[in-house]
């Protein structure tokens, strides 16, 4: 007799997997083989069972390419980084359980991996060790869709295994710290078989490192004060159940999630330090930033630990490219404006000022690189910002496919062409992460995606010694000021310290006390992970609303006779932003849709939905 399973997942419909409708043949780097297969098929090789790996892989999402509605577009646009032309129903208020978009729960992804998990003992043509590895690689892939949710969500119900018809389908949702155990539970286990790092030809399968980058995000995002807290962010029956609260405020959360940490950091230095940061090649603008996008987009590179590959190269019909070039993922004046100098300090501007007095404000006409003669060539330019800020925005002037970009009034990439990228920069810039030139600096380069590098590693641990006041050092010898520089260091950038060092530092560079750290942590978060998707959950996390009110501008720039440019300020009118507008606490998390609520599975509604 064939053997039936099914597996519940409470916010959906019972999911039902039989031998007579277990597929495989999603795509995974090279297309698994397609076609129907039942489970006894399936697990009756090596050969069927690595397909049936391959499409647990699957089940990640990448940052820039999986989904429809949010997903399609990127869940940046709804932080301040971006003021894209494409409307959603934050923009417009009318976002509500009804129409909950920016995540689909993963019910299938959850039945296709415990499946594996529970049948490759069953290949007759595997070893033990690597059936006991790849169960361990799925493990993490389960960790990695709980802590999604877990950031989406609050607790969840735990689903630990493929159930029976006969098993009892109620099921409550965890309490965050139930939910959160969970998942450290599934990274130990996982941990203690896996290798720390992949093989070179191996790369893309997840690692010992990964499970335990994983846990070190899973607490740290708890010790944060969405959840950390002396008080619920939004009083209702999940907070009062702990479902999207832990009920009171612990320091040794942080100290908890800096140990796992710490743990990360001691293992990899006895691995040789097989993970860190990539540097650049030389101390210049194309060294700096051709170092942190190497960072997050090369394979086999050390600096990502959780690679995430749906497809084998980088083309034009993934769509980032799509997304981007037609306007909907475009950078804010604000947002461009708030990368800082070279020597540390930030651009000062008043955006209301007259439009005289910003015709002759120096900064506000030369933005990007230090004044100079019309018609000069990028090589001969002097930058003055932030080496990310050149990688992260497409800039008047710059790099762009071997000469320099035209984002100007009826410019090759500007507004009011009729050309390729007439929709690229209608902001006065546009976004330049991941798509880069959209020519021989991506094309056909190998696909790979990080869901976690080494900078959230440095930039974590960093945040939790500031949290916990721990300005000495570490048993490696580092101190706070060590994890908060390795990004900025990376691309050239004046270090954090506690005093005046060369005696010109900035204020805001000379960080005393848990305040200003915490503050120069969380920009530096922002600068080094735009079009990540982790803006988005700092601002929850950290509850930080406020970042989110404030006027958006674009710039206007013209060509002038003599080949300078005329920069000139103007509002922002694509969209609206009516929830930041009229901000409620209740947005800090997703609410459950309300179709699966009212199928009296045993689900709470987060608070305020």
């Amino acid at each position: 007799m064939k053997k039936t399973y099914i597996i519940v997942f409470a916010l959906c419909a019972l999911l039902i997997s039989s031998c007579e409708d277990f597929k495989v043949g999603d795509n995974f780097l090279d297309k698994p083989n397609g076609g129907d297969k039942t489970i006894e098929d399936v697990y009756s090789n090596k050969l069927n069972a690595d397909q049936a790996l391959a499409t647990c892989y699957h089940t990640l999402r990448t940052r820039i390419i999986d989904g429809t509605g949010y997903k399609y577009q990127g869940i940046d646009q709804l932080t301040d980084y971006m003021a894209g032309k494409r409307p959603t129903a934050y923009h417009d208020g009318s976002i509500n359980s009804s129409t909950q978009p920016t995540y689909d729960i993963p019910a299938n992804e959850l039945r296709i991996l415990w499946t594996y998990i529970e049948n490759v003992n069953k290949v007759p043509d595997m070893t033990d060790e690597e059936k006991a590895t790849r169960k361990a690689e799925v493990k993490v892939l389960v960790a990695y869709h709980y802590l999604e949710m877990l950031r989406y969500f609050g607790g969840m119900p735990k689903i630990d295994h493929v159930y029976l018809p006969s098993e009892n389908t109620y099921m409550e949702r965890m309490t965050v710290q139930e939910h959160a155990d969970f998942i450290v539970k599934l990274c130990d286990e996982a941990a203690k078989v896996l290798p720390w790092h992949a093989a070179e030809d191996d790369f893309g399968h997840l690692t010992a490192a990964a499970a335990k980058a994983v846990k070190f995000k899973t607490l740290h995002y708890i010790a944060s004060p969405l959840f950390n807290s002396a008080n619920p962010f939004k009083d209702g029956e999940a907070s009062a159940k702990f479902i999207t609260w832990l009920g009171n405020y612990k320091e040794s959360r942080w100290q908890d999630a800096l140990d796992a940490g710490m743990d990360f950091m001691r293992t990899n230095t006895k691995n040789g330090d097989w993970f860190g940061l990539v540097l650049p090649k030389d101390n210049t603008l194309n060294g700096y930033r051709d170092a942190y996008a190497d960072g997050y987009l090369n394979r086999n590179n050390g600096e990502i630990i959780f690679p995430v590959q749906k497809t084998a190269r980088w083309l034009k019909n993934i769509r980032a490219f799509g997304n981007t070039r037609y306007g909907m993922n475009m950078p804010s004046f604000e947002h461009v404006n708030g990368y800082e100098f070279t020597d540390g300090s930030l651009p000062v501007l008043d955006t209301n000022a007259s439009a005289e007095e910003l015709a002759n404000n120096e900064y506000f006409q030369n933005p990007y690189f230090k004044k100079h003669a019309p018609k000069t060539k990028y090589k001969d330019l002097e930058y003055i910002r932030d080496p990310r800020m050149y990688e992260n925005i497409v800039v008047n002037e710059d790099r762009w496919q071997g000469r320099e970009a035209e984002v100007y009034n009826k410019g090759r990439e500007g507004i009011n062409n009729p050309g390729y990228f007439k929709s690229l920069c209608l902001n006065g810039f546009g976004t330049r992460k991941w798509t880069r030139d959209y020519k021989n600096e991506i094309l056909n380069r190998p696909f790979c995606n990080a869901y976690i590098r080494m900078p959230e590693i440095y930039l974590g641990i960093a945040e939790c010694m500031a949290e916990l006041n721990m300005l000495g050092a570490d048993e490696f010898g580092h101190d706070v000021y060590y994890y908060l520089n390795q990004t900025r260091q990376r691309v050239g950038l004046i270090p954090v310290a506690a005093t005046n060092v060369t005696g010109t530092m900035p204020a805001r560079l000379i960080c005393d006390s848990k305040e200003k750290l915490l503050n120069i942590i969380l920009y530096e978060r922002k600068v080094e992970y735009v079009m990540e998707q982790e803006r988005f959950f700092d601002i929850n996390r950290r509850m930080i609303s406020e970042v989110l009110k404030y006027k958006r501008h674009i710039i206007y720039t013209t060509k002038q006779p003599d080949g300078s440019f005329k920069i000139e300020l103007r509002d922002f009118k694509w969209t609206p932003f009516t929830w930041a507008d009229n901000w409620d606490n209740k947005y800090y998390l997703q609410p459950i849709p309300v179709n699966e609520i009212n199928k009296q599975y045993g689900l709470i509604q987060n608070p305020g939905w």
